[in-house]
């Protein structure tokens, strides 16, 4: 009986590794996790020759940690070091609520399912959280800060900013939060704070000159707030299986809730917070529109805060149905977007590592080559066969310089060429026409043209001459 538990309890845990590793595409910013853990060419942590602040290093020398441990591939090695994640991630939220059934629900909801498939740093995120909250757990169940206790805490906060620099503005939700858990006791966490605080902005100092331009928002306030809900349906939807189970407890016992359930007002204020606080950061800067990754925590930790004011129904509900529950999730959310994906096949595998290889080198000047396409290197199973056959000893750069949706004025295309090589890459005319009438939205409907009508007359012009100078 005991192993038939074992086996129920794996087979959504197998299911996120399968998919991840015969269907794992990577988005743009998970390659360069990659590229980060790679070490054939220079330093970890660093592109091009140089270290690499866009994203912190924590997860990327973790995926080089189990490359160097298991002797897999970096694609491979990002799979199982995800699944060890979401292992733990299980382990810590089930000391804390001491229920397999909500520990399942923390461990997996859409923000976790699609970011371990994908090599997402989200996962190291969401570890960090279940850690903190295992320190927290115990320091509430002994009464007492101990030093193991005090280090474990430090050690979350470090993991989840080293992880994803977003967390250290939610480091600071964690610690106001905890006040529902350990009242005053929670001041005597606050150095714990402070000195990850501290490592944290000496390594964004130390990377200032690396990263990258963060730039105001150019949408409207109406359009963000229109985008964020529009992602918050698709989340809830998403989620749909494990609310019906809450619904359904709810009804068992009377429609009664426990207030009395601290977790539940901590993973509630927690979850809230989270969602203000990425709506207001997108308000101000421009970075990825509103996605399952971004919400999908926020709202599964309101669904566990609720779960858990039920908690006497939900432990009473049986196994197979929340693994059901939790399979009918991964399905819509892998059937939404990772199955749209290729299979993993050794092309791609061979596209990727191209990838890899061309943005870890460093390059001088002479060996640049400027590849202005419209076709999505990002996807190298689309891609990479063309343009780096064509380009194998260059350093690819495109214009528009992703992810930001900006104008790009006749100044702003000379910045990015300087005085490298160029070449413009389209297959037929109609294309390179398409490209530079591209819009992008700032409004619920309006929009505003990429490039200026300099620049494009400029990109046009060196097409239809084949002129590979730049200026």
């Amino acid at each position: 009986m005991i192993y038939s538990r074992y086996l129920l309890l794996a087979i959504p845990f197998l299911l996120v590794l399968l998919t991840g590793l015969t269907h794992g595409f990577l988005p743009p910013d998970n390659i360069n996790y990659l590229t980060m853990a790679d070490t054939q060419f220079g330093q970890i942590c660093h592109v091009g020759g140089q270290p690499f602040g866009l994203f912190p290093c924590a997860y990327p020398l973790a995926i080089n940690a189990v490359h160097w441990l298991t002797g897999l591939d970096l694609f491979y090695a990002s799979k199982i070091l995800n699944l060890a994640l979401l292992v733990a991630t299980f382990y810590c939220f089930h000391q804390v609520v001491r229920s397999v059934n909500l520990a399942l629900v923390l461990a997996f909801n859409p923000f976790t399912i699609q970011s371990a498939i994908e090599s997402g740093a989200e996962i190291g995120f969401l570890f960090a959280f279940a850690l903190y909250c295992l320190m927290v757990h115990l320091i509430k169940e002994k009464d007492e800060v101990k030093v193991q206790y005090f280090l474990g805490v430090l050690i979350a906060i470090v993991i989840g900013c080293f992880s994803r620099y977003m967390f250290a503005p939610f480091s600071v939700l964690l610690f106001l939060c905890s006040f529902l858990l350990l009242k005053q006791k929670n001041w005597k966490l606050l150095p714990a704070f402070v000195l990850a605080a501290a490592l944290f902005v000496l390594y964004r100092y130390y990377l200032r000159d690396f990263d990258m331009e963060r730039i105001p928002a150019p949408e409207s306030q109406l359009l963000i707030f229109f985008q964020f809900i529009k992602s918050s349906i698709k989340a809830v939807a998403f989620m749909l299986p494990p609310v019906l189970i809450g619904l359904w407890c709810w009804k068992k016992s009377g429609y009664k809730l426990d207030y009395q359930q601290r977790w539940s007002w901590f993973f509630g204020a927690v979850g809230l917070a989270y969602l203000v606080m990425i709506l207001t950061l997108r308000s101000m800067f421009q970075f990825d529109f509103f996605g399952i990754r971004f919400v999908g925590l926020g709202y599964g930790l309101i669904l566990a805060a609720v779960l858990l004011m039920l908690q006497k129904e939900v432990n009473k509900v049986r196994l197979p149905l929340v693994i059901v529950g939790i399979v009918l999730m991964y399905l819509a959310v892998t059937e939404a977007s990772v199955f749209r994906h290729p299979m993993v096949t050794a092309e791609v595998k061979q596209a990727l590592n191209n990838t890899i290889r061309l943005k870890k080198q460093d390059n001088k000047p002479k060996d640049y080559a400027l590849v202005v396409t419209d076709r999505q290197w990002i996807h190298p199973e689309v891609a990479v066969k063309g343009v780096f056959d064509t380009w194998r000893d260059g350093h690819v750069v495109f214009l528009p310089d992703l992810p930001y949706q900006r104008r790009y004025e006749m100044d702003v295309v000379q910045q990015r060429l300087s005085d490298k090589p160029c070449k413009i890459y389209f297959d037929l005319q109609q294309d390179i026409n398409t490209y530079i009438n591209q819009k992008y939205r700032t409004g619920l409907s309006e929009y505003q043209l990429q490039f200026s009508a300099t620049a494009r007359d400029y990109l046009v012009r060196k097409y239809t001459d084949n002129d590979n100078n730049c200026f």
